[in-house]
């Protein structure tokens, strides 16, 4: 998708339930959007499952955005593709930032999430460490989700500077992650509790 507009409003899906944006290939860059109401996912970074070769992986940059009101997840990064959101606001989704299916990772800078059904932040549920999937998320207010952020099968995790509270279960769930660096986060008034570090669910 090319945008000549400093500002634009995506409204619902097509084809049904596909995202709103999708990119598959090269670097996109959004700026001052919003994306509402789509009947699939917002905004998705990934590469086709056979890419032609050659293929350049996505990278989404996403700043001053807002996403909301969709039926999957508001932002995805899947598939080697990779998302950076800077000064966003992810709400009232089904799922607020999801990074799994072998992404490059996500990156979140001073971003506001929050008001979606279920996780705030959902990485990686395959059952393996064979993957680039990193995770940063700095500076973000994670609030008012079913659980903050749900960590799974993560090469590297950094936390650094977020408020995650009333969460409806917990703020941070860790899951077999390998390298997780929590530092300056408040994380309080979870209604489970601040942060659960276990096996994951699967065993």
């Amino acid at each position: 998708i090319k945008m000549n507009a400093a500002v634009a409003t995506v409204t619902g899906a097509p084809q049904g339930a596909l995202p709103a944006i999708t990119v598959i290939q090269g670097d996109c860059l959004l700026y001052n959007c919003t994306v509402k109401a789509s009947l699939g996912g917002g905004i998705m970074s990934g590469m086709d499952r056979n890419p032609e070769a050659g293929s350049v992986p996505p990278v989404i940059y996403l700043n001053n955005c807002s996403i909301q009101n969709c039926a999957f997840s508001g932002v995805e990064a899947r598939s080697s593709g990779s998302v950076f959101l800077e000064d966003c606001e992810v709400k009232n989704n089904f799922q607020g930032v999801v990074s799994w299916a072998f992404s490059k990772g996500v990156v979140l800078k001073n971003c506001n999430i929050f008001d979606n059904k279920n996780e705030g932040i959902l990485a990686q549920e395959e059952l393996t460490y064979d993957n680039e999937n990193n995770l940063v998320v700095e500076n973000c207010n994670i609030h008012h989700n079913q659980i903050g952020l749900s960590l799974g099968f993560l090469p590297f995790i950094s936390l650094k500077g977020n408020s995650i509270y009333s969460n409806r279960s917990w703020g941070i769930t860790m899951r077999n992650a390998t390298v997780a660096l929590i530092s300056q986060n408040d994380v309080f008034k979870n209604y489970c509790g601040g942060i659960k570090i276990a096996f994951n669910r699967f065993n």
